[in-house]
């Protein structure tokens, strides 16, 4: 059994190896697994009640088609925001112009846009560096969303989108991490899997 201090190293060589693989992919290719991944996103249903988002950034699985979809909708979508003090904050978007170019050059919703409460939030698209069969996710290593996600109510879809071949066996967990219930690639979809991985 690894101490945290051992996981945290194991994580961060892992977080570099799999960016730095992520970064290989080509971008048609990434493009093309995007477009796969959000015709999943369409045929699972995923658009029922609000959704919470993100701007992809660095060769991330892009949402925005469907985002795009649900926005002509008419619908709002949420995506993330880093107050100071406060963490990961959702906030309500009905379009692209909702958005500013943030502090760490992150495409986020302005300050005008309305804060949503986690309770509200029906479905959670949560980036990552890469995840595994089990649902649990490599992340950028802020923990924000570690601290974010046990906020939502359990009833919340957390949905994983990542490249198959981001997508591993097994990555080290430590008591902070939270699962998701879904993981969807271009070439398959993951789910619903058990609460706790």
């Amino acid at each position: 059994m690894e101490r945290p201090g051992e996981i945290a190293e194991l994580k961060a060589r892992l977080r570099a190896e799999l960016l730095a693989r992520r970064e290989r992919i080509a971008r048609a290719v990434r493009e093309r697994a995007s477009s796969a991944v959000c015709r999943e996103l369409v045929r699972l249903g995923f658009g029922e009640g609000l959704v919470m988002a993100y701007w992809p950034i660095r060769g991330e699985v892009d949402p925005l088609p469907w985002i795009r979809r649900l926005w002509s909708q008419g619908l709002e979508v949420a995506f993330p925001v880093v107050e100071k003090g406060k963490g990961l904050i959702a906030r309500r978007t009905r379009s692209p112009q909702d958005f500013v170019r943030g502090a760490f050059g992150i495409m986020e919703p302005a300050s005008t846009c309305p804060a949503v409460a986690p309770e509200e939030i029906h479905t959670v698209l949560v980036p990552a560096v890469a995840y595994d069969t089990r649902g649990f996710r490599l992340g950028y290593g802020g923990g924000y969303y570690d601290r974010f996600l046990p906020t939502l109510l359990p009833s919340a879809e957390l949905v994983g989108l990542t490249y198959e071949e981001l997508l591993v066996e097994q990555l080290p967990v430590d008591r902070h991490d939270h699962p998701v219930r879904w993981v969807v690639t271009e070439r398959r979809c993951l789910g619903p899997l058990a609460k706790d991985g």
